[in-house]
């Protein structure tokens, strides 16, 4: 009899271990594909960035986190929710990060980009496109980011400016 009771709690261990590791590796597994889906959701950022920064044209492109708006020409949809809550949206000049809790992802902008609309920089002439190569610069000093949380949109635009005489074509991300 003490033979047949051990043998049975012996199995019952033993079950219950292979179920309470089958339990952690799909834990670990569902953990690793929302790590890529909120990976995927900063490389999405930084490739319409990459895209619209390699226009040599006056162009815009939205990034949208509203479902309704997601196939609207000129927008890149972006998930607004990672584990069911929204997330932090960092651009620097060359790196969008997001985060949320313990988890950060990032992605980097093959050139730096201007984290602010053209039209906050006070010496630039939205007519004719001049601007002071000094007030570009202390604007990019004096705003060093642009954080926001998902499901506020954002604006990439490239923009022909005259930098202290010279024509060049300048991308900036901002809010809508």
């Amino acid at each position: 009899m003490l033979d047949w009771l051990t043998s049975k709690v012996a199995m019952s261990v033993a079950v219950l271990i292979l179920i309470v590791s089958m339990v952690g590796f799909f834990a670990i597994q569902r953990s690793e594909l929302e790590a890529i889906e909120f990976q995927n959701s900063a490389n999405t950022i930084a490739n319409a960035v990459n895209e619209v920064g390699r226009s040599e044209a006056n162009t815009q492109l939205n990034i949208t986190f509203n479902q309704v708006e997601r196939n609207t020409k000129g927008n890149v949809y972006i998930n607004p929710l990672f584990r069911s809550r929204t997330y932090d949206v960092v651009i620097y000049h060359n790196v969008v990060n997001l985060m949320q809790d313990d988890k950060s992802v990032t992605a980097k902008f093959h050139f730096n980009i201007h984290p602010f609309a053209p039209s906050d920089c006070s010496g630039l002439n939205l007519d004719t496109g001049y601007v002071p190569r000094y007030q570009l610069e202390d604007k990019d000093e004096s705003t060093q980011h642009l954080k926001t949380t998902s499901g506020h949109d954002l604006v990439i635009e490239r923009k022909l400016l005259e930098v202290s005489g010279h024509k060049e074509y300048h991308t900036f991300v901002y809010l809508k």
